[in-house]
């Protein structure tokens, strides 16, 4: 690392134009709902949560709704086949199920609440070549679908008319619709509007969900269909940097998203990404992406802005010198600092 100097986004946003990471933070900026520690502390924190979800998460060892509910989805089909009568599983899926519904409705915004910010946070988007966000709110989508109004056919997540994810989507790079480049955007810990059916007959197959129609606002349409009970979310909402990484590894979309913060580039972006011990295997694979330089947000306001570059600078050092070791090779990006809160850059103005 040359310096501990934070610099503001528009000295050095031309030096950047490859991949744009984005945590928990680029999110809490937007919508202060999101601020808190874990989607199941929230969940567990409220009186509707009953104390046998508490100790079935405590049985799986883990506070990851989607595996929870996909445990559950599971034993009541075997049941079924085999023949066997029973409620509980039904019963406890339809008790989380309303859990999250009730947690992620009382904590997510509508569209309209965000809508000033997300021309702005397109616009930033659209300078890089890929996207990849961890957080499983709908701004980065609802920016996706503003700034394809705003740039043409810009803005592509691999999904079809159908909902399934293209295994060809390198194929949707040219640009088309009006649009003069192609930014993807991917979800390596999913998101909302990611889901995996429950039925039968397409069971265990991984869809983006649509509105029924234009009229329909995104997050009821969601929620009506987890309410159905023929889905579960997509999304990874807990655990330590292990149980994450396993968790991506049970979704065939969620390999593919990851592979793509490991992907060779020349510059990442990290945005609203702390670098806690939880998310290790993200800044692992960016690391593995070899870049030439990293630019990285720095919360300045409230705090020792110099501490927090250190700590930064440290754990990134540290991981470059790992992988340097495995792949007998240097890895050693230089490191660079930005405000924040600087103008131009997410949803600053």
């Amino acid at each position: 690392m040359k310096s501990r100097e934070i610099h503001v986004w528009e000295e050095i946003k031309e030096d950047f134009e490859d991949k744009l990471v984005l945590g928990n933070g680029a999110s809490i900026s937007v919508w202060d709902g999101f601020k808190y520690d874990s989607l199941y502390d929230k969940a567990a924190g409220s009186r509707s949560f009953a104390p046998r979800l508490k100790s079935l998460f405590q049985e799986f060892k883990t506070r990851d709704f989607e595996l929870v509910l996909k445990q559950l989805r599971q034993a009541g089909i075997v049941n079924q086949l085999l023949g066997l009568k029973e409620t509980k599983t039904h019963e406890l899926y339809d008790l989380l199920r309303d859990a999250l519904v009730k947690t992620v409705s009382s904590t997510h915004p509508e569209q309209r609440d965000i809508q000033p910010c997300l021309s702005r946070i397109a616009g930033f988007m659209s300078r890089f070549g890929t996207v990849l966000s961890l957080n499983y709110d709908l701004i980065v989508y609802w920016a996706m679908l503003r700034g394809n109004t705003l740039f043409g056919q810009q803005f592509k997540d691999g999904f079809v008319d159908n909902g399934m994810f293209r295994d060809d989507y390198e194929t949707l790079y040219p640009p088309y619709g009006g649009a003069t480049k192609t930014t993807m955007v991917f979800y390596p810990h999913g998101n909302l509007i990611l889901a995996t059916i429950m039925d039968l007959d397409r069971f265990g197959t991984e869809i983006k969900l649509i509105r029924p129609d234009e009229q329909a606002m995104l997050r009821h349409s969601i929620i009506e269909r987890w309410e159905k009970g023929d889905v579960v979310p997509l999304f990874v909402s807990e655990g330590d940097t292990d149980t994450k990484l396993k968790a991506i590894k049970r979704s065939s979309y969620l390999q593919v998203a990851y592979s793509e913060l490991e992907s060779e580039c020349d510059t990442v972006v990290l945005y609203g990404f702390s670098l806690g011990d939880d998310d290790e295997h993200i800044l692992r694979a960016l690391v593995k992406s070899r870049p030439k330089r990293m630019a990285i947000s720095i919360h300045v306001a409230g705090g020792d802005a110099e501490a927090k570059c250190e700590e930064v600078g440290h754990k990134v050092r540290k991981a470059c010198l790992k992988l340097s070791k495995e792949l007998n090779k240097s890895v050693s990006p230089e490191i660079i600092f930005f405000d924040a809160q600087s103008p131009g850059c997410w949803r600053n103005r």
